[in-house]
């Protein structure tokens, strides 16, 4: 499908940005459209905020922001922004995933020096083959699944929807969650992703430095034990740089916005039930956090089951169920009015 066509079609909307986070943007934007023509005043503030490069960890827009024009947030205590409050469907009952905090992001650079010399010579001391031993030990570690305030709700609230024993697997249950599992279970652990290599400039060459970028997304309160840790997997001749990172945030599943986030799913799906999780990506919201603010990924879609939801971020012919943002317009605009 053409990615800029935003074409409806089979019940879809079509397009890049359909899913991610388009959907959200479209919404908002109607929801308050319609309350202004209404006449509706709310009791109190509603700010509409579209940052840009969250991609990139938000520096030229929330993370801005937040350090250059803090004023623009005066009084706000909530946000609700993206990647959570659609369904999923666990043996055949709704469950709306909040999300309530979300992982860390540390990025890296592991970074090997040696002697540079013609390809044809003995090198003890080639950067390459250290880099390698380094990444490969790296690549091994078995980080241990590991439960925060917002992972043990989830499960619990799984295992009851699932009819599974209250000590069953923390995998096990995140299968529950069918395909957006892939969005549940990297909240469990910590997880080390290697991703760019970088070394050299001509194949008969040995080079004097070799560097291989690392993703970390790590848990809540654990990004000094993980840097520690891949320093110590990195060896004594590796550099471990850190090159950018945001931190980890969790706020509380409770209190009056999550109740109105409950009530306002049951008027439309009266057999809603609701769960924190925590992102293994990163939003926007850990940069609000900064100045007090909770944020909460809330937006809610009624999504068929079996629709593969994680698969259309990035994803090749994004798309999104028309009747899923017209349920998500219906509950936003109930949530502003109860507010």
């Amino acid at each position: 499908m053409p990615p800029f066509s935003g074409e409806i079609r089979d019940g879809m909307i079509w397009g890049r940005g359909a899913v991610d986070m388009k959907n959200m943007v479209a919404m908002m934007v109607a929801t308050v459209r319609s309350l202004v023509r209404a006449g509706f005043i709310p009791r109190q503030d509603i700010i509409l905020a579209f940052f840009a490069d969250e991609e990139d960890n938000s520096h030229y827009g929330a993370r801005w922001l937040v350090n250059s024009r803090p004023e623009v947030f005066r009084g706000a205590t909530v946000a609700i922004g993206e990647v959570g409050g659609f369904s999923v469907d666990v043996r055949g009952n709704p469950v709306f995933l909040i999300q309530t905090g979300e992982k860390g992001i540390l990025w890296i650079d592991v970074r090997c020096h040696g002697r540079a010399t013609h390809a044809s010579q003995l090198n003890p001391d080639n950067p390459v083959h250290e880099l390698a031993r380094s990444i490969t030990r790296i690549a091994a570690e078995p980080w241990p699944v590991t439960l925060t305030k917002t992972t043990s709700l989830l499960l619990d609230e799984l295992r009851a929807t699932a009819g599974l024993a209250h000590d069953a697997d923390p995998l096990t249950v995140a299968r529950e969650a069918g395909v957006c599992a892939q969005l549940v279970t990297p909240g469990l652990a910590n997880v080390v992703n290697g991703t760019l290599l970088q070394a050299g400039y001509k194949q008969n060459v040995v080079p004097s430095e070799a560097t291989a970028s690392l993703d970390i997304r790590f848990l809540p309160g654990q990004r000094d034990a993980v840097l520690r840790r891949i320093r110590e997997l990195a060896g004594p001749h590796a550099e471990v740089i850190v090159t950018d990172e945001v931190d980890a945030v969790e706020t509380v599943f409770g209190g009056r916005i999550v109740e109105i986030m409950r009530t306002s799913l049951k008027k439309y799906c009266r057999s809603a039930r609701i769960a924190p999780y925590l992102l293994p990506a990163g939003t926007d919201n850990a940069m609000l956090a900064e100045l007090g603010i909770s944020g909460y990924g809330f937006v809610p879609m009624l999504l068929p089951a079996g629709y593969d939801f994680p698969a259309m971020f990035h994803g090749i012919d994004e798309r999104v169920p028309l009747d899923a943002l017209l349920f998500g317009q219906a509950v936003l605009t109930e949530l502003i009015r109860t507010s």
